[in-house]
């Protein structure tokens, strides 16, 4: 249900003591139809998920919102927080109540390297992710990045950078390195395989390593990256398959276990708005490699102090990085503190929850004056 930010921040505000209604959409629910779930200050109402052409291209997705915005008429939360800038985001202005819309990725971007088969709804979402941009009064952003993408749509309003976070419990740094694989491994977590994601480069970049260091091995992860799936089938064409295991998709405790019996993540995108992948090996005191030009990864990697920034369009850059790495244990050891200290200090529950409820709090108090007046 939701997305990995949307359950963080409910968790974290149950524990907090606040009720929460959580409001979305699934494609098993059957139109006009709706599942509720209920728990200790906890209301959860799931719709039909718009799934068909009518509904996404000609309805323009105005039964979900309806369906949604209705709900949140009904419950009256103190606000909403709408997280993307699609249907959810929509409802929530409809709604009449006290907003906050979360954007998490710039659609143009997304569009841009879009296989061709998905382009149409990549257009759709960009033309909606402008129409919300454009009508709501607060915006937060989980990038400076993508705050700088945004401005122009969100000019004159409000618009405070909230960045993605991980529980302040999770930042546990791996405190016995032969809990690690004896071979040097470096992992990489990818869901899909298409242009942004860049994993032919890394694929590329990785027979580089192996020719300095034949022992080493690479961990992918993520859907479409299973045994004899899409990447491994292209990497095994290639003759890229030596060295790399390929793992499929995995839940968040397999995600854990692995990223902490690796010594490096490498982060190929092309584009990121923000970079959960990279944070959730900093908590674990892994060092990174990312995108010079990805997006956001300088943001989240502290411009080079927080991780190594490559050119991950050129094999021989990502190589020669992780090279680095693997040759200097010091300079690993001193990244992988670096990275560590920064994740807690700026993308932690600890660190993010406060500025979050500080802004639902300015939120409010504007619409009450607004109505005052």
């Amino acid at each position: 249900m939701g997305g990995t930010q949307v359950n963080a921040i409910a968790l974290e505000l149950l524990e907090r003591g606040y009720t929460v209604y959580l409001y979305t959409l699934d494609p098993r629910i059957r139109k006009g139809e709706e599942l509720r779930i209920t728990g200790k200050n906890l209301v959860i109402h799931v719709g039909a998920f718009p799934s068909g052409r009518w509904d996404r291209y000609v309805d323009l997705k105005r039964g979900a919102v309806s369906f949604l915005s209705g709900k949140m008429k009904a419950d009256r939360p103190d606000i909403v927080h709408a997280h993307w800038t699609g249907e959810y985001a929509r409802a929530a202005i409809h709604s009449g109540l006290p907003y906050l819309v979360s954007a998490r990725d710039w659609m143009p971007a997304v569009w841009r390297h879009a296989p061709f088969t998905s382009m149409p709804s990549q257009l759709a979402a960009t033309l909606e992710q402008r129409y919300v941009l454009r009508k709501a009064k607060y915006v937060s952003p989980n990038s400076e990045y993508l705050r700088n993408k945004i401005g122009k749509l969100c000019a004159g309003r409000m618009v405070e950078t909230i960045p993605n976070f991980i529980a302040g419990t999770q930042f546990q740094p791996v405190a016995d390195a032969t809990k690690r694989f004896p071979e040097f491994s470096i992992v990489s977590i990818n869901n899909g395989f298409g242009g942004l994601k860049n994993v032919k480069t890394l694929l590329r970049a990785f027979r580089l390593i192996r020719d300095r260091h034949s022992s080493c091995r690479l961990y992918l992860a993520g859907t479409a990256h299973e045994h004899n799936g899409e990447v491994h089938c292209w990497a095994r064409e290639q003759g890229l398959e030596r060295g790399v295991v390929f793992m499929g998709a995995l839940d968040s405790a397999e995600i854990d276990t692995l990223i902490r019996q690796c010594g490096l993540l490498v982060h190929p995108s092309l584009e990121e708005s923000f970079g959960n992948t990279l944070i959730e090996a900093m908590v674990r005191e892994v060092p990174v490699v990312g995108g010079r030009h990805s997006g956001a990864v300088p943001w989240v990697l502290n411009h080079g102090d927080a991780g190594i920034l490559a050119d991950v369009k050129s094999p021989e850059s990502i190589a020669a990085a992780c090279i680095d790495l693997i040759e200097h244990d010091e300079k690993r050891s001193r990244l992988a503190k670096q990275g560590f200290s920064w994740a807690y200090g700026h993308f932690s529950s600890d660190a993010v929850m406060p500025k979050l409820l500080k802004l639902y709090s300015e939120i409010q108090s504007r619409e009450q004056s607004k109505q005052r007046g």
